[in-house]
C-alpha cells in the first residue's frame, strides 16, 4: 500500500496549497490599475473687464453627461420621499479659487463627466458653466473658458432743502438702464448690480 500513500500525499498537498492561495490577496489586475488612473481638468475663469481676476469660486461637479448628479439624486429623493437636501450634501464635488490671472485647476479627477460652475458675489451672472470629460486615453484636460460679468454699485444721499429727514421717494436710475433704487427717510439709495464700468450718467426724480 506505500505505493498508493505518495500520490495520495501530493494530491491532498496540492490541494492545501490551492486553498492557501486562494485566501491570500492577489494583485491588481491590469484593468483594475487602469481603472484607478486619474487625470487633472485646468482653465481660466475671468471678468469681462478688469485685470484681477482672483477669488472666483470654480466648481466641479460628476454629472451623467446631462445633468449634475447631485440633481438627479435630489430628484430621485424627492420621490422616495427622502430630504433632497441631504443629496446635495452627500455631493461628489469640489471647489477651487482662481488666481489673478484667473487660473484653476483641480487634480486627481477620474475618468467621467463633469461640469465645472464659474461663480462670484461680484459678477451679474449667478454662474456659468462647461461641460468636460475625463477619458483614459486623455486625463490632463483643459476646460473652455468662464467669463462673468463683474458688476457694482452706487450709493449717495440726496437732501430735499438740506433737511437729514423727509427725503424718502426719491427715485434714483441710471439713465438707459432698468437699474433704480428710491431714497430712504434720511435720503440714502444704493443702486445694486450694475455692469463695471465708466460714463453712467444718474437721474433723480422726486416721486412721492
Amino acid at each position: 500500500m506505500d505505493y498508493l500513500r505518495t500520490p495520495l500525499l501530493f494530491f491532498v498537498s496540492l490541494i492545501i496549497f490551492c486553498f492557501i492561495l486562494a485566501g491570500c490577496p492577489q494583485p491588481n489586475s491590469g484593468m483594475q490599475g487602469k481603472g484607478a488612473e486619474t487625470g487633472s481638468i485646468s482653465g481660466t475663469a475671468r471678468f469681462t473687464s478688469g485685470t484681477n481676476h482672483a477669488g472666483i469660486t470654480v466648481t466641479l461637479e460628476e454629472t451623467d453627461g446631462l445633468r449634475s448628479l447631485s440633481a438627479v439624486s435630489a430628484a430621485r429623493n424627492v420621490a422616495s420621499g427622502a430630504d433632497p437636501a441631504r443629496s446635495l450634501a452627500l455631493d461628489r464635488s469640489v471647489q477651487a479659487q482662481t488666481n489673478g490671472s484667473g487660473k484653476y485647476s483641480f487634480s486627481n479627477v477620474a475618468p467621467g463627466f463633469y461640469t465645472v460652475y464659474a461663480s462670484s458675489l461680484s459678477s451679474r451672472e449667478r454662474a456659468v458653466a462647461a461641460n468636460v470629460q475625463v477619458t483614459a486615453g486623455m486625463l490632463n484636460v483643459t476646460a473652455p473658458d468662464l467669463n462673468l460679468t463683474p458688476v457694482g454699485s452706487i450709493s449717495g444721499r440726496i437732501r430735499l432743502d438740506g433737511n437729514n429727514t423727509g427725503n424718502f421717494g426719491f427715485l434714483v436710475s441710471i439713465a438707459g438702464t432698468s437699474y433704480m433704487a428710491i431714497t430712504d427717510a434720511a435720503g440714502n439709495f444704493t443702486v445694486s448690480d450694475i455692469p463695471a464700468g465708466g460714463g453712467y450718467y444718474i437721474v433723480m426724480r422726486h416721486i412721492i
